[in-house]
């Protein structure tokens, strides 16, 4: 039976086609912006010229141990690049720097390398797109893998491990080259490794599974 109104209260009525126009209008307006702000989080790294003009610093001369030339000799080179710091920040705001993020540097090849975002500034590191001596050099030995003369860029991500010795037992964890691209992504650690309440129990192997293993695999 179908239901009557009360008295002196009107009928219900169907939205019109203006009014359903206006919400598909609204919720693709809201879509788009969703679709921006994703967007924002991943950016194709510019050329050198280009990213020279965004960037309020010259680029500096930075001196490494290199870690993929060999593993028996500690072998130094010479890069010229930015801080990395001030690249996510022109990149990314401090959208970056937010607790649980995790900054990926996405290969040519498409190889990735997943970094926590606080390594960044516990630690000095280097995005740097050629050599200082000689310039136009940009390649590397790799003994561990029978390449020579690899090319490294369009960038490559390096650490001062000269005044940060402790860095040198990490060898080559974190110095992906051929970068072209940068994303953000929530941290493994918390997402995935360490789900419900296995925190407390295995931290510390969490931990060294996202440092030497996530950093470039992805469950």
């Amino acid at each position: 039976m179908n239901r009557v109104p009360s008295a002196g209260l009107p009928m219900p009525q169907a939205p019109d086609t203006r009014s359903w126009l206006l919400l598909a209008i609204a919720a693709a307006t809201a879509g788009f912006w969703l679709l921006c702000a994703a967007a924002a989080l991943a950016a194709v790294l510019p050329d050198p010229e280009a990213l020279k003009q965004g960037l309020t610093d010259p680029p500096r001369v930075i001196e490494v141990v290199e870690p993929h030339a060999t593993r028996t000799r500690m072998q130094r080179a010479r890069y010229l690049g930015w801080p990395a710091v001030l690249v996510l920040d022109h990149l990314f705001g401090s959208a970056w720097r937010a607790p649980g993020t995790e900054v990926e540097f996405s290969a040519l090849d498409g190889y990735v390398s997943r970094i926590p975002f606080q390594r960044f500034l516990d630690f000095p590191a280097f995005l740097v797109f050629d050599s200082a001596d000689p310039p136009g050099r940009f390649t590397v030995d790799v003994p561990s893998q029978n390449e020579k003369s690899v090319a490294l860029g369009p960038y490559y991500l390096v650490w001062d491990n000269i005044h940060h010795p402790e860095l040198l037992a990490d060898g080559a964890v974190g110095w992906p080259y051929q970068v072209s691209e940068v994303n953000l992504s929530p941290s493994s650690l918390d997402n995935v490794l360490l789900p419900g309440q296995m925190a407390g129990r295995y931290a510390d192997d969490a931990a060294f599974a996202q440092k030497y293993c996530l950093t470039c695999h992805k469950i």
